[in-house]
């Protein structure tokens, strides 16, 4: 099920969402603030971050290479919180965290190109995601056992343990391209980025805040209206309708593509 959903380029359309609910975790906005760079390529850490993600799900014997490098990246990123707390990056609960926000994020994506998971095959999806989890060095008690439990733990983790702050703030801001920077774009040129950026940003945000949960929305302190819904769902039929009708070379990302080929 996992191979079947995660592999189309626009998939990463998820990824800003994933981000702010990521920041939300006190332990991996600590991690972030101390140990990079947030907002000086949000671009580039989209595109590592899915590519990372489609690398656990499609790299058969690769995909072991992969988590060995993320727990090289990620061991030395321990330190002190915002409330005075330890942190270290490769604890399970903040792994666990990043997971499951990914996977809460395919599915609501789904949702927003009018091509939602049906409850059964949002089932088998889950336990694919358990595996990568798996892959990644979690243990089976890390993650809920079920999509019913694990509903009951993101509205959990979502009332009692996230919050926002500077980090959470500061990457909004990036992601949404709140002021004047460098083009993301080789060879346009800045001046014209500049021109374009507020509707890219725009859109954005469109995605960034569409694809949260409400309850995810209320917490966080973001607007969301009717207007801003029939836009998302607009471009959703969109992104579907044009996924249907292009050859799976085009619409699949080049690592899911080689492994499907394979």
């Amino acid at each position: 099920m996992i191979w079947r959903l995660a592999g189309d380029r626009t998939v990463s359309l998820q990824g800003a969402s994933c981000l702010l609910m990521q920041t939300a975790h006190p332990s991996i906005a600590a991690a972030v603030f101390d140990h990079s760079a947030y907002d000086a390529d949000p671009t580039g850490r989209l595109i590592r971050t899915i590519d990372s993600i489609r690398r656990l799900i499609y790299g058969g014997q690769g995909a072991l290479d992969e988590s060995q490098r993320l727990f090289e990246l990620h061991k030395s990123m321990k330190g002190i919180d915002a409330e005075g707390n330890r942190y270290h990056a490769l604890h399970p609960e903040a792994y666990a965290w990043v997971l499951a926000t990914l996977f809460d994020g395919l599915v609501r994506y789904r949702r927003a190109i009018n091509a939602p998971v049906s409850e059964p095959d949002r089932e088998l999806l889950y336990q694919d995601w358990r595996q990568v989890g798996a892959v990644l060095g979690l243990q089976p008690w890390h993650l809920p056992p079920n999509v019913t439990e694990f509903d009951e733990y993101y509205e959990t983790m979502i009332a009692e343990r996230l919050q926002t702050g500077r980090v959470f703030h500061r990457m909004f801001k990036t992601l949404v391209m709140d002021s004047a920077m460098a083009s993301p774009v080789p060879y346009l040129p800045n001046l014209v980025w500049n021109q374009l950026r507020p509707s890219a940003g725009s859109f954005v945000r469109l995605f960034a805040v569409g694809l949260l949960r409400p309850t995810a929305r209320a917490q966080f302190d973001m607007a969301w209206n009717a207007r801003d819904q029939r836009r998302l769902n607009r471009f959703g039929t969109t992104i579907r309708t044009v996924n249907s009708a292009v050859p799976a070379r085009v619409r699949l990302d080049r690592i899911a593509s080689a492994a499907l080929r394979s």
